[in-house]
């Protein structure tokens, strides 16, 4: 897998230039921008990570969190043999969130950990339990849509196709009982994301939107 991501996403290893929105990192104001626009824990992970300073190293972090989370689907969706696997991880390169937010050195490892995040979440959502497991999802996705909101729909591709699979396997009963414990997560992942924002925009003293 990841020597896939590394093939399709070569360009962005070696691409020294930068762009607007990486300009942007370097000039004080994007703490604000990404508050302001509800990515709190994007800055939160860009304090703790770094600015992408070199074009190549969030581009290759990027390409093994994208590569881990690859391999932890699979394994999730049971696909059954080892080329559909590589089938998958090679489709999942065509999703527009990899292919956009790969351009850009300060969000392509964010993303990332998002994307990995989410896949997480999935593990324990769909595992038998109510309480620990889904807690730790619902706080997981909430922290992951807060990197990037519409990762939020990542997630629903996610459970559309296992609960789809589910079914196809002829187990709908708890298929049922997974999407009802995600409308849940979902709900309460939205909740945490507007108290993140609210907190947020307090502690850099801007307005609440």
């Amino acid at each position: 897998f990841i020597a896939v991501h590394l093939f399709v996403f070569m360009p962005m290893l070696f691409r020294f230039g930068y762009r607007w929105d990486e300009v942007l990192d370097f000039t004080g104001a994007a703490t604000d921008t990404y508050v302001g626009s509800g990515r709190w824990m994007q800055a939160v992970l860009r304090y703790v990570l770094g600015e992408g300073v070199h074009p190549w190293s969030s581009s290759f972090l990027a390409c093994a969190l994208l590569s881990a989370a690859s391999v932890m689907q699979c394994r999730i969706f049971k696909w059954g043999s080892f080329f559909r696997d590589v089938a998958y991880g090679v489709m999942m390169l065509a999703i527009y969130q990899y292919a956009f937010v790969m351009q850009y050195a300060h969000q392509s490892d964010t993303i990332a950990i998002g994307i990995l995040m989410l896949t997480l979440a999935l593990q324990l959502l769909i595992r038998k339990g109510w309480t620990r497991d889904t807690a730790a999802a619902a706080l997981i996705v909430g922290l992951a849509i807060s990197i990037y909101q519409s990762l939020g729909l990542y997630m629903v591709g996610l459970l559309l196709v296992w609960g789809m699979l589910e079914c196809a396997r002829g187990d709908s009963k708890y298929a049922f009982k997974v999407a009802c414990k995600s409308a849940a997560v979902i709900a309460f992942a939205l909740l945490l994301w507007k108290c993140g924002k609210v907190a947020s925009l307090e502690f850099i003293g801007e307005e609440t939107q």
